[in-house]
């Protein structure tokens, strides 16, 4: 008796390949093709109104906005991901709705200058 998976080809599984700025050393080859996200460049915006906190290394620290490029296996583009770590906070962003947040903050911190002369 021959089992059907013992005489059929394999199946090759489709993998994605990685962002042109990813900063994966190995293009995630360790890692299973569901699991794979790119990382790219990150920047961070700390929040000097708040009160600033300790941090896990005793260090004294403003909380942040982290701000970085992503693609995630679920979504079908790459994208702009927000999070902030303390509040358990992450959205992520097309590179237009992220253009238009952009827009949105620069609109309203005109507004908030323009008022203060």
């Amino acid at each position: 008796m021959t089992l059907c998976y013992e005489s059929a080809e394999p199946t090759p599984v489709y993998v994605r390949p990685c962002e042109p700025w990813c900063d994966s050393t190995d293009d995630h080859a360790s890692q299973h093709p569901d699991d794979r996200t790119c990382w790219g460049p990150r920047t961070a915006v700390d929040f000097t109104l708040e009160e600033p906190d300790k941090w896990d290394d005793g260090e004294w620290c403003y909380d942040r906005l982290e701000v970085i490029a992503l693609r995630r296996p679920e979504h079908d583009v790459a994208c702009v991901g927000l999070s902030h770590e303390r509040k358990a906070f992450e959205v992520a962003l097309r590179a237009s709705e992220a253009r238009e947040l952009a827009a949105a903050l620069l609109e309203v911190a005109e507004v908030i200058e323009q008022g203060a002369q």
